[in-house]
């Protein structure tokens, strides 16, 4: 009997330590999945700060608005996923943002990046303004005076006037000289237009790099510059200055800006949620 009764205590004990060691069982199954559910909701708003971070970055490299409403759309999509209690703001900021983007202008950055390169490469073909100028003053021949025949005029004093203008008209004949009134350059050595064509070069190049940069200020005062350097320095009537003259002026009509806050206010109220989360 006290046998019987030990054995009864026993397995009683035994069951009350069962029961702990399932209830220290079902805490520390629970805490794991706390756990793992926190890491998953953490792991999905990294996730979600990523994508934002490339659509952004992509955004700014291209310009190309419609894939970065795509990227910001995907991203729409996933935060729908996530439930937290913080992360309303990021919803409401992000459908901001797509209308922001939706609303931006569109830029082909490489059309234009393609019309630069096309105007740099007629650069070398450009003639000088003090070539033409020469080419003028040269084809400018004072008229010889006319030539009177001495069988017209009667001999004496008129017949000797009239062989003296002949003379004279004969020697102007001889004589070529340049317009005086021109006004004088000095002429341009290899070396001199060499510097011309380069400094061109780099102006329509600094526009190029302003443009893959989106810095409307820059492109549009290299621009500028370069249309000034032709107008001075190039014949505005040859065929290359025409071209080039209508290329800048078509590039110079686009605003390459970007719209810097387009993507900034999602990703700064996910930045804000994400430090509440640590």
């Amino acid at each position: 009997s006290t046998e019987l009764k030990k054995t009864s205590d026993d397995i009683t004990s035994l069951q009350t330590n069962m029961s702990s060691l399932q209830v220290a069982s079902d805490d520390a199954i629970a805490g794991v999945k706390a756990g793992l559910g926190q890491s998953v909701a953490r792991w999905r708003l990294d996730e979600l700060h990523a994508l934002l971070s490339h659509v952004n970055q992509y955004y700014q490299f291209t310009g190309d608005k419609s894939k970065a409403i795509q990227g910001l759309e995907l991203a729409q999509a996933n935060l729908k996923t996530i439930s937290n209690p913080h992360i309303a703001p990021v919803s409401s900021a992000l459908a901001e943002d797509i209308l922001g983007l939706e609303s931006a202008q569109n830029v082909d950055v490489q059309a234009l990046y393609n019309q630069l390169g096309g105007i740099a490469s007629l650069i070398p073909g450009l003639k000088f303004v003090e070539d033409k100028q020469e080419k003028v003053a040269d084809q400018e021949v004072a008229p010889a005076p006319a030539v009177v025949s001495s069988e017209d005029k009667p001999a004496g004093v008129g017949g000797l006037l009239s062989v003296g203008k002949a003379l004279l008209g004969d020697l102007a004949n001889l004589v070529q000289h340049k317009n005086l009134d021109a006004p004088l350059k000095p002429t341009l050595d290899d070396s001199a237009r060499f510097i011309f064509y380069e400094s061109m070069q780099l102006k329509v190049q600094a526009a190029t790099v302003a443009l893959l940069r989106r810095d409307n200020a820059a492109y549009q005062a290299q621009l500028l510059q370069a249309s000034e350097a032709l107008q001075a320095n190039f014949d505005a009537d040859e065929a290359n200055a025409k071209t080039i003259t209508t290329e800048l002026e078509a590039v110079q009509k686009q605003d390459i800006s970007l719209a810097t806050g387009a993507i900034s206010k999602a990703l700064s109220a996910l930045d804000k949620v994400m430090v509440l989360e640590n």
